[in-house]
């Protein structure tokens, strides 16, 4: 159970520093009209358009100004959580919860940054009191959601993610959440409604075609996986994960041209993209155009020659080397291969093989 978390947690990790981090309808902050003679929407502005120096000077002067300003403190841990600084962030919302007790909003901003950094209890224990607080809290509800899908607790992360759909049905990160913890539970068709639900309400969520794509493949259902990489690439021109994803579908499926034309763009988009290199290489492999696999191993041995990672691209030119009758070459790159994927006994076992080959 634990292994097919770990597998989720990256995403959702992602999704919820997007949420921290970007302008979405779903951000902690919400901009309101003046109150007084402070502008709060100018500063949300600030913060949204990545003024954060700015916000934040205008965040401390109502500080100086009024020591014991809770929403003060709690905006500016907002914008500094938005800037990345989220020691700092926690000092502000602890700051806040330390003036008024009762401020709901403070509570789970924390609990948020602490189930990012997967500080479940503390997480949780946060989410809780903001929803003691605000039983209404929608967001609260998603995000102690996530704290129990990373602590492997499925029924209680579901539970919670059914609550927020039922207080706000049209609140998308939860869907999304819900389908990755259903992903968890193995309850397939589920975790496609609630991505699909999730892309009906907002057309434009990358993750959410990201992961469906994923869950369409898990089903068999290659050509609808494609079909989501490519809306993906359409939203996102430079997402290099949707190319990979979509060529090695093109691959499984011998439209090799149409793979080696993802791996192409993947090396447009950066030169010195040493996995595109290999990847194209191992395509031109399966299409027997030898000639330019090896040019392709030898480009991305070039870029990185002693980084571990490469051990595969030494494997390929090895035999490479070897089908031209160059042993020596090759020998010398089944070696680098084993030195470089210690950690990886069954790439290191292949090369040792490759190699008695060539000694015979």
């Amino acid at each position: 159970m634990r292994k097919n978390v770990r597998f989720y947690i990256t995403a959702i990790f992602t999704i919820l520093m997007t949420g921290l981090i970007g302008c979405k309808s779903n951000s902690p902050v919400t901009t309101q009209p003046p109150e007084e003679a402070v502008d709060w929407r100018k500063m949300g502005t600030m913060m949204n358009e990545g003024q954060f120096n700015e916000a934040i000077a205008e965040f401390s002067k109502l500080i100086e100004l009024d020591p014991k300003d809770a929403k003060a403190y709690n905006r500016r841990g907002v914008t500094y959580a938005n800037w990345g600084r989220l020691n700092t962030a926690i000092a502000d919302y602890s700051k806040a919860i330390e003036i008024d007790p009762t401020y709901a909003k403070a509570f789970f901003n924390r609990g948020m940054v602490y189930a990012g950094w997967g500080q479940t209890d503390q997480a949780i224990a946060d989410c809780s009191k903001a929803i003691e607080l605000d039983p209404n809290h929608t967001r609260a509800y998603t995000y102690r959601g996530f704290a129990y899908v990373y602590r492997g607790q499925t029924d209680l992360a579901l539970a919670d993610f059914n609550k927020a759909i039922k207080l706000d049905p049209k609140y998308t990160t939860a869907y999304f959440y819900r389908a990755l913890a259903y992903q968890i539970a193995k309850q397939e068709e589920s975790a496609l409604a609630d991505f699909n639900e999730a892309i009906k309400l907002e057309p434009t969520y990358g993750e959410a075609y990201e992961r469906r794509a994923l869950q369409y493949q898990k089903m068999g259902q290659k050509d609808l996986a494609i079909g989501d990489y490519s809306k993906l690439i359409d939203l996102a021109p430079k997402y290099t994960e949707a190319y990979y994803g979509r060529a090695a579908l093109y691959e499984s499926m011998g439209q090799k041209d149409l793979a080696l034309a993802d791996y192409s763009k993947l090396i447009e988009i950066n030169p010195d993209n040493a996995l595109a290199y290999l990847k194209r290489g191992m395509a031109y492999t399966n299409a027997g155009q030898k000639e330019l696999a090896f040019a392709d191993f030898n480009q991305a041995v070039k870029l990185h020659p002693n980084d571990y990672n490469n051990a595969l691209a030494y494997l390929y030119r090895g035999n490479a080397y070897a089908s031209m009758g160059q042993n020596d070459l090759a020998i010398a790159d089944f070696k680098m291969c084993m030195n470089l994927s210690i950690g990886d006994p069954q790439l290191t076992e292949r090369a040792r093989q490759s190699m008695a080959e060539l000694q015979k």
